[in-house]
């Protein structure tokens, strides 16, 4: 709601613009859409007043900016390694999480603890679901992080095929060529 968040913006910067610092790591840039993304936030955001800088830094002055909160936005990959959403809920939305720490987000709900541990604990997976769903709403209201896509792995084999690597986030489709 373009016009809802100008006006918040106005209310909360009182008609100043503000400066934002959106850090990318360099070694997704080539493999993620990281640059286009973080380009359009900075498009989108200007209108309301915030200027955002894009900095793309190398792996460890990425993870020291984030280990520091140095940054007021930043984006990375995150899978999800097990297929069970309660990995990526204790990592971002547990004040203990470790994404949570080590990105220096420093969120803590108390009602956000209180629903992952029941939903951890629960074994019937339609309630299971509920409480996923009751999670899901909170953290839409409270955004302690905003996904922004969810990327879709792709897997090829050919013995054709050179430079392809699966991992556990994807493949490295950027390297892949028809062998000669």
């Amino acid at each position: 709601d373009p016009e809802a968040a100008a006006a918040l913006a106005a209310e909360v910067l009182g008609g100043e613009r503000a400066d934002v610092r959106l850090v990318i790591p360099s070694w997704g840039v080539g493999r993620y859409p990281y640059r286009a993304q973080a380009e359009l936030i900075q498009f989108m955001l200007a209108p309301i007043g915030l200027d955002v800088s894009v900095e793309v830094l190398d792996g460890g002055a990425f993870n020291e900016a984030f280990r520091n909160g140095d940054y007021d936005l930043g984006m990375r990959i995150q899978g999800l390694p097990n297929a069970d959403p309660i990995t990526l809920f204790n990592s971002y939305l547990r004040p203990d999480g470790n994404q949570n720490v080590s990105y220096s987000m420093g969120y803590d709900n108390p009602e956000m603890t209180a629903l992952i541990d029941a939903a951890q604990a629960e074994g019937d997976m339609e309630a299971r679901a509920a409480l996923y769903a009751d999670i899901q709403r909170l953290a839409a209201e409270d955004l302690p992080t905003i996904p922004l896509m969810n990327d879709t792995t792709v897997i090829i084999h050919h013995v054709d095929v050179e430079g392809y690597q699966q991992t556990i986030y994807g493949g490295t489709l950027n390297t892949a060529a028809w062998a000669n």
